[in-house]
């Protein structure tokens, strides 16, 4: 059924971890999906609670 598809897709987002530097196509686009985000963002100019923010790469593994 297309509910149960759904379901399924949904749970794949949520294993999935999306890490990207643009706010508007990368962050809010994969928590339309319901995936775990997390946002690099190198030069500072963003500070939102949507998600963990990292400036440098080697702060996601304490993330994860």
């Amino acid at each position: 059924s297309t509910l149960s598809s759904s379901s399924a897709a949904s749970d794949v987002y949520k294993r999935q971890v999306m890490i990207g530097d643009s706010l508007e196509a990368d962050i809010q686009g994969a928590m339309a999906l319901n995936m775990q985000v997390i946002h690099v963002d190198f030069d500072e100019k963003h500070n939102h609670t949507l998600c963990p923010i990292v400036r440098h790469l080697n702060e996601i593994e304490e993330i994860l």
